[in-house]
């Protein structure tokens, strides 16, 4: 596991990066607490991602396996947003993103709000994707750019660490400019070579 400290106004964040190892999928279930092994239970696809997930927060809370049994991490409807959960009391926000073999996630306190996303770079179509959903503005900013793929998955990533952080619809972010939405929220992005992370906050 990878920590990036990334620094925004007010309160830097620590970004966690992480690369599914599947050969260590029993020993990690060994952290899940019950109601989370009733959850995989129900999964049919995803399993090994939701394991490798449960179990690398639980460590980046420096959680031993006993106390990492009795916590639960899941999507709460009511405040919008993932949660660590103990007895059923939510004692810790985060923001929780998946993409091929990575999984990359934030904490936040209770009363902020945060949003993450990671996206690994594939062989896509990104000038078609950006033609059909990105805005004049964006597209100009790809266009420009002296490396168009790290531009057009930075954008993209952005847009959707802000819908995470505003529970709200992609297709909304999408429809604008990432300038405008620079002056009101604080995005910042990482680029490696096989994926790129982007994380939103409020300012």
């Amino acid at each position: 596991m990878k920590s990036f400290l990334i620094k925004q106004q007010g309160k830097d964040k620590t970004l966690y990066i992480g690369k599914m190892d599947t050969s260590k999928n029993q020993y990690q279930q060994d952290y899940l607490s019950s109601e989370e092994l009733l959850i995989l239970a129900k999964r049919q696809r995803k399993a090994s991602e939701f394991i490798f997930s449960r179990y690398l927060i639980k460590k980046a809370l420096n959680k031993k396996k006993q106390q990492a049994k009795i916590l639960t991490i899941k999507y709460c409807p009511e405040i919008g947003a993932a949660g660590v959960f103990q007895q059923q009391e939510l004692i810790q926000k985060l923001s929780l993103s998946h993409s091929g073999e990575y999984i990359a996630f934030s904490f936040c306190a209770l009363n902020e709000s945060i949003g993450v996303d990671i996206e690994q770079k594939t062989n896509r179509d990104i000038a078609s994707i950006a033609l059909n959903f990105y805005c004049e503005e964006d597209r100009e900013l790809i266009h420009s750019s002296q490396n168009p793929i790290n531009e057009f998955y930075k954008i993209w990533t952005e847009k959707e660490a802000l819908t995470k952080l505003l529970n709200t619809s992609i297709f909304n972010t999408l429809n604008e400019s990432s300038s405008v939405l620079k002056r009101n929220y604080q995005l910042s992005s990482l680029i490696e070579d096989d994926y790129v992370v982007s994380i939103a906050t409020k300012i």
